[in-house]
């Protein structure tokens, strides 16, 4: 069981990352789609009111640091949104996401309004 968690942990950046990496036809690699990811997904956890502000911004620097994109241009936000509800993590026909309370801090299966799901692919797009 401890481990089915820990592995569930690691779907964090990954439900909107691979909705942005399809929409991208795979231009974006897949980790500077999941670093785009993880930046929209700490966002809705600040939200949400599961982490603490500021999160996004750590993991934003971080992910600039390393080299890696931390917004997408070019891609339309309902593209992004249809192409993740084909995602394998669906249930009950609702997405559920592993998100962040903190560095190394991952809660595993939330369910996310749509609303708040828009909000966090518009707040990673390039203006």
């Amino acid at each position: 069981m401890r481990r089915c968690l820990r592995r569930a942990a690691l779907n964090f950046g990954h439900t909107i990352g691979h909705g942005i990496e399809a929409a991208s036809q795979f231009l974006l690699r897949h980790g500077e789609a999941i670093g785009i990811g993880m930046i929209a997904e700490a966002k809705i956890a600040e939200w949400m009111g599961l982490a603490r502000p500021g999160l996004s911004e750590r993991i934003k620097m971080v992910t600039e640091l390393v080299g890696l994109p931390t917004r997408f241009a070019n891609l339309e936000t309902d593209t992004i949104l249809q192409l993740m509800r084909s995602d394998k993590k669906k249930q009950l026909g609702r997405l559920r996401f592993a998100l962040p309370r903190d560095i190394g801090d991952v809660v595993n299966d939330v369910d996310v309004k749509d609303e708040l799901v828009r909000k966090a692919v518009d707040a990673v797009r390039e203006e």
